[in-house]
């Protein structure tokens, strides 16, 4: 089984951010190395009690294409939380599963 994909990232820091109000986004990049089109599924995400959230362009990704997903959090209150938000990646044309990556992502709270 051969996919050829990076992600830009796959550990987010957001910037430190008052609690009780959304961080800066932090935007990740899919890039599709392959000879075939991709398609992304993401979610959902695990927490240690920050509310996380992501939007995505990805759906399918062409050969040779990118994508962009957005990851953002809301501190409850002081303190460090984190989350992963698991990526999945499948090629229909060779494969039936995924390779899923997990991104993982920590805000702090002030």
């Amino acid at each position: 089984i051969y996919l050829n994909f990076s992600f830009s990232s796959t550990n987010v820091t957001l910037a430190q951010t008052q609690a009780g109000t959304s961080s800066t986004a932090q935007t990740i990049t899919l890039s599709n190395y392959s000879n075939n089109p991709v398609t992304v599924t993401t979610g959902p995400y695990t927490s240690g009690g920050a509310d996380f959230s992501y939007g995505t362009n990805c759906g399918t990704v062409a050969a040779g294409g990118t994508c962009t997903i957005t990851v953002n959090s809301t501190p409850p209150s002081i303190g460090t939380f984190s989350g992963v938000l698991p990526v999945a990646v499948y090629d229909l044309a060779i494969f039936s599963g995924a390779l899923t990556q997990n991104i993982s992502v920590s805000v702090t709270g002030y």
